[in-house]
Formats: structure tokens, C-alpha cells, sequence
């Protein structure tokens, strides 16, 4: 395996972070939960893919705090990330544990998304409000409703930390999730 395939252990050294999740982490993660049963058949190199995939689309987006080092290749770790409800920050070497399960729930979600066949992600799905034609009717959700890459269970672990959501094409307010 080269080392662009491996996923670095980020205690080591933060600048060389390739991922926000290893797989024993997301393995563990889906280990205590129900309905996961395409992850826990999954060979590592396809878990490996979608935690990476995961991970660049969490890195997209707006986070609160600042980057531990100008030359980390990841959003994280971060600096001045408040833990909620507390007067405390998270570690300025760590991955926070929230955005591990974020990466694990988000890697389980584009695994489900691959398998049906459903891998391509654009900024118009769900976007129109209502369509008809003739006695056929279509309404699906508004954008501000719905971010189609980031499922709503993902939004909600990370809701709290980021300041805007970069999900295809458009940006939203942390504000106006709707959740």
C-alpha cells in the first residue's frame, strides 16, 4: 500500500493528516449501530475510498477556529474550536470526535449512495419546489432545506462548528439548516 493510500495516523504529525477518520475508528463507530450492515461487509479499500471522499467533502466547508499550522493539508486540526455548552476548547492536536463520527456517518452514507447506483451529486437535485404535468406531480424540497451531499444526521454533529456549508455548488448559512 503506498503511503498516499494509507491513512496516516494524524497523532503523528498533523501536517500529513489525509483523513479526518481511520477505518478502526469509523469500523467502531458503525460497530454500535443498527442498519450498517454494507459497512461492516465493505473490504478495507473501499472503506478507505469513501473516508476519503467524506473527508474532502467535510474539508470544504467553514469551520470555526483557526488551522493549528499554515501548512497542514487538512481543515483539522484547528485551534479556538469551542466545545458546546462548555467554556473549553478542543485539543489543537486532535481530530475532535464529532467530525470522526461526521466522517464515518457521511463515508456510510456515499457507500449506501455508490451501491444504488446513485454516485453522482448535483447542486439542482431537490431544488424545485413543485412540477406538474398533467396529472403527474413532483415536489421535492428547497435547497435551503436539503444539502444534497451532507445527509441531515451528518449535519447534525456538525452543525455547531462550522459557519457555512460548501456542498456542490452553493453555500448556506449554518443558520439556516433546517433540521
Amino acid at each position: 500500500m503506498s503511503e498516499s493510500e494509507a491513512i496516516i495516523s494524524y497523532l503523528d504529525n498533523p501536517i500529513t493528516y489525509n483523513c479526518f477518520c481511520t477505518i478502526a475508528e469509523a469500523d467502531a463507530y458503525h460497530g454500535r449501530r443498527l442498519g450498517n450492515t454494507l459497512w461492516k461487509e465493505a473490504e478495507d479499500p473501499t472503506k478507505r475510498a469513501v473516508l476519503f471522499n467524506a473527508t474532502d467533502i467535510l474539508n470544504k466547508q467553514r469551520w470555526t477556529g483557526t488551522l493549528t499550522s499554515s501548512t497542514q493539508s487538512l481543515a483539522f486540526p484547528r485551534q479556538n474550536v469551542p466545545i458546546k455548552d462548555s467554556n473549553e476548547y478542543f485539543a489543537s492536536k486532535e481530530i475532535p470526535l464529532f467530525l470522526k463520527y461526521a466522517t464515518a456517518d457521511l463515508a456510510s452514507f456515499l457507500l449506501q449512495k455508490d451501491k444504488a447506483g446513485e454516485n453522482e451529486f448535483s447542486p439542482y437535485d431537490e431544488q424545485i419546489s413543485d412540477i406538474q404535468l398533467g396529472k403527474l406531480k413532483i415536489k421535492l424540497k428547497k435547497e435551503s432545506e436539503y444539502i444534497p451531499s451532507i445527509p441531515k444526521q451528518v449535519l447534525l454533529f456538525i452543525r455547531d462548528f462550522v459557519t457555512s456549508v460548501d456542498s456542490k455548488g452553493g453555500r448556506t448559512s449554518a443558520t439556516s439548516f433546517a433540521l
